[in-house]
């Protein structure tokens, strides 16, 4: 019985020590980065499959591609792989920010991916050809929230958003068709200098497509909920914003309040005649004047409406000019390890040594001169110099973040009341170029603040990550001991 139990307790050690596995009769495998970045022995690869051909690109040295290209999978419709379907391709290290591009040949259709960091705040173009062309965007990387972006050619603007302060989440745009171009008087082409200066003119103004109707929609206001008098005023908010530009009226319609299955809705004449619709017959109708500002503040909303849609065009316009020139004049980025192999390479064509790792030691700064062994007092003083010193690097890291940041607001600040004091001055370029500036000087505020935040968050865990490698440094073992 003593012996079974012996047993038992020598197997139950052994399972918890465990058993060594014995050595690979494999040697370590080692592949130089040169020959990883070739990805085949030639740096080009074509592999045929049934209905597909796979081809694989070198991603740096003579053999990659000028493009990027990594990879391409065509997909075909026959044996013979002679009707093409689809093609995938994968790109890398592109300036533009391309990821990958997906192109369907039967639906006239491209759907292209980026990376974080792409113009405008682009994540992905869908074009379906002379049909429409669907963007999403980076939420955060935009100052106005938006996410996404559906254009049907001719005929409407769709325009989707989150997180911003007026609750709008939706803008839309629906078009007339473009009226007929008016018949060239005879003789217009005849070539004399009047007639040239006139067609030059006219090939120089694009008359903008006439807008039919607009419409803008606004999430209800977190503040009411929950409480009655909270759902008593979300019958006030409004929740819908039509402007029948071509029928010249606005048309509000408010949210559901609590318990309703029908909202309050307004309908204004441009002459300023309205039609009102209440739910609830008890609540006291507005009065003469408060519906004299609201039509309006309605009819001020419908021009500044107007003008953002004609900016949107123009920014959807200056988006595919960026898309063709990027991919005209296609660059690419050289990573930091191709950066450090270049200057390795470099160094070593120069003759230069090794022996300068110590200029770049973290802590031979804080270490006495001569190289003597550390007292236990030696080395805390130099730990906590060493901290101190990525301390106030830190902080003065987020002074300068912030030094700029209140540059920026007060410049911004003073060009506004500029702005306002000499309004009535200005013309329509002026004012243009005002609201340029002021649209890039927001982005620049946002950018700092986001800057500003991310250097907080990671401040804390540098000074942890630095605290931790002065534990483990073996010049400071001496801390350790009792």
């Amino acid at each position: 019985m003593n012996n079974t139990n012996n047993e038992d307790e020598s197997a139950v050690k052994v399972n918890e020590q465990g058993v060594d596995m014995p050595p690979s009769w494999v040697p370590k495998l080692k592949i130089p980065r040169e020959m990883f970045d070739m990805r085949c022995p030639k740096g080009e690869k074509l592999t045929e499959y049934h209905k597909a051909t796979y081809e694989v690109y070198a991603i740096f040295g003579e053999c990659a591609r000028w493009d990027g290209k990594v990879s391409k999978l065509s997909l075909f419709q026959d044996v013979e792989r002679t009707k093409m379907v689809e093609v995938r391709e994968q790109f890398a290290r592109r300036k533009d920010k391309l990821r990958s591009r997906r192109i369907l040949h039967l639906e006239d259709t491209t759907v292209e991916h980026f990376d974080p960091g792409a113009a405008f705040g682009v994540k992905q173009i869908t074009t379906v050809k002379k049909k429409e062309r669907v963007i999403l965007f980076v939420e955060s990387a935009r100052l106005d929230g938006l996410v996404q972006r559906v254009e049907t050619f001719g005929t409407k603007l769709v325009e989707r958003f989150a997180g911003r302060d007026d609750h709008l989440l939706y803008r839309s745009a629906t078009y007339d068709p473009m009226p007929p171009k008016p018949a060239s008087p005879p003789g217009g082409s005849g070539g004399g200098a009047t007639g040239g200066k006139r067609m030059g003119r006219s090939k120089k103004q694009e008359v903008p497509q006439p807008i039919r109707k607009m419409t803008e929609k606004y999430a209800l206001s977190s503040s009411s909920s929950g409480s009655t008098e909270a759902a008593v005023l979300a019958e006030h908010q409004v929740a819908k914003r039509t402007f029948y530009v071509a029928g010249d009226l606005i048309r509000l319609d408010y949210h559901l309040g609590k318990d309703r299955v029908t909202a309050n809705n307004r309908l204004y004449a441009k002459d300023g005649t309205s039609q009102i619709t209440q739910v609830n017959p008890l609540e006291d109708k507005p009065k003469d004047q408060v519906l004299l500002e609201e039509w309006q503040a309605l009819v001020a909303a419908e021009k500044e409406c107007t003008l953002t849609v004609r900016e949107v065009e123009k920014e959807s316009k200056a988006m595919v000019e960026q898309r063709n020139k990027e991919e005209q004049n296609i660059a690419m980025l050289t990573p930091y390890f191709d950066v450090v192999r270049v200057q390795t390479q470099e160094s070593d064509d120069e003759g230069g040594d090794d022996d300068d790792k110590h200029q770049h030691d973290y802590l031979s700064p804080f270490l006495p001169a001569g190289g003597r062994s550390l007292s236990k007092d030696d080395a805390l003083k130099v730990r906590e110099n060493c901290l101190k010193a990525l301390k106030e690097r830190l902080i003065e890291r987020a002074n300068i973040i912030q030094a700029r940041h209140d540059e920026e607001t007060a410049a911004l600040a003073k060009r506004q009341a500029t702005f306002q004091r000499d309004r009535d001055n200005l013309g329509r370029a002026e004012e243009e170029e005002y609201e340029q500036a002021c649209k890039e000087s927001m982005f620049r505020i946002h950018i700092l603040e986001q800057r500003l935040k991310r250097h907080e968050e990671q401040a804390l865990q540098k000074y942890y990550d630095l605290d931790s490698q002065l534990r483990a440094d073996v010049r400071l073992d001496v801390l350790m001991t009792a």
